[in-house]
């Protein structure tokens, strides 16, 4: 999550998909269940559609079935299916200050096998570069360049 400081243990965790569908809500029936007051029962799906061929990659959409409202990249995707992609922000809860509210927010990453051999070829299985992915710099200063893995 973007926001890792929740009280409820559960918002902050990382999560791998494997199913073609996944489904994320607060009610216990999703595969993925958050337990937050501002997320609806059934609040959005995870479709993943597949090509049985090596050199195609997934296609990965987010659905919205909630009441409250998703963000893709900080538009509102209200009872739509969306197409995403490597590093998009998928906003669940948006944080207000008014409200006291805080941003519940998951980066999606998709790893596929171009992903890890390019890992591999950068450098060894103990280096930073090794195991995580460079999406894009997020700023850079006198002494050092902030990146988002």
């Amino acid at each position: 999550p973007v926001s890792s400081n929740h009280d409820e243990i559960s918002l902050n965790q990382v999560f791998e998909f494997r199913e073609p569908v996944i489904t994320i809500g607060r009610d216990e029936a999703n595969d993925i269940t958050l337990k937050c007051p501002n997320i609806s029962s059934k609040h959005c799906k995870l479709i993943r559609k597949s090509i049985d061929n090596d050199n195609i990659p997934d296609t990965i959409f987010v659905e919205d079935t909630s009441s409250n409202g998703t963000w893709v990249d900080k538009k509102k995707i209200s009872k739509q299916r969306v197409l995403i992609h490597d590093g998009v922000e998928i906003v669940l809860v948006p944080g207000s200050k008014k409200r006291k509210r805080k941003k519940l927010s998951y980066f999606f990453h998709l790893d596929n096998k171009g992903k890890n051999d390019e890992r591999h070829k950068r450098g060894g299985q103990d280096t930073l570069q090794s195991k995580y992915y460079v999406i894009r710099d997020l700023g850079k200063g006198a002494f050092s360049t902030v990146k988002l893995v």
